[in-house]
């Protein structure tokens, strides 16, 4: 006779099935880390690189998704099925209260921005030598730190996000450690969706992306600093 058998052996009248697990042991948002970098990351992740990414603030709600589109196909003769399997479709959204610091389209597009290392503070000017083949943009995309002109050639490029969760139980050589990595490559703002209300004491941004892709980071092959600067976040 077939059976199942389970390792460890759990009994659910005795114990949860975690055994080991204390309170507040669990991934979660506050120790998450959300910061836009380059497009991509074109490099040997085992090379001595260092990456400079700028954490996004007052993020309220961040989801991403993966679909796999699949095709059955049937033949004549059998009761059975084929399955084909397409390409990985990515979604993200984000949700954004408004910030004095800019809106979030302008905090996700760092890379193409001058930081400014006296004030820690990113600016709304334009760095041209980030961009390829000296494609500057010339077109103007914000009114003052607030960039909502989908149109301008400025997001025409896209942008990278690293997305860092973090162990956040106290132990030795554990706290802050990376739970998992991902860089979501060569994204693109779809949609901006702005609304003023009259009761709410925040403006809130909603936008909606386009993904590239995801890579995964293998846990420990990129060093991140215990210690965050104020403006930026070195990777």
């Amino acid at each position: 006779m077939a059976q199942f058998v389970r390792r460890p052996a759990h009994n659910p009248k005795e114990s949860t099935i975690n055994k080991n697990a204390v309170s507040g042991e669990f991934i979660s948002s506050k120790s998450t880390i959300l910061s836009s970098g380059p497009p991509c990351l074109d490099f040997d992740i085992s090379e001595n690189v260092i990456i400079t990414t700028f954490p996004v603030g007052l993020v309220q709600t961040f989801g991403l998704g993966v679909t796999v589109p699949m095709n059955r196909v049937p033949e004549i003769g059998s009761f059975k099925w084929y399955f084909l399997r397409d390409r990985e479709v990515w979604g993200l959204t984000i949700n954004h209260a408004l910030m004095d610091r800019g809106s979030l389209s302008k905090l996700l597009y760092s890379y193409y921005l001058i930081y400014d290392e006296n004030t820690g503070e990113l600016t709304n000017t334009i760095d041209p030598t980030k961009y390829p083949d000296n494609q500057v943009p010339t077109d103007t995309p914000n009114s003052g730190g607030h960039f909502m002109k989908l149109g301008s050639t400025f997001f025409e490029f896209p942008f990278g996000l690293h997305l860092d969760l973090l162990n956040s139980i106290p132990r030795d050589d554990y706290f802050g450690t990376s739970y998992s990595q991902w860089y979501i490559e060569n994204v693109y703002i779809q949609a901006i969706n702005f609304g003023i209300t009259a009761g709410s004491s925040m403006i809130m941004e909603s936008l909606n992306f386009q993904v590239g892709d995801v890579l995964p980071i293998p846990v420990g092959a990129i060093e991140v600093p215990e210690t965050i600067c104020v403006g930026g976040h070195t990777i």
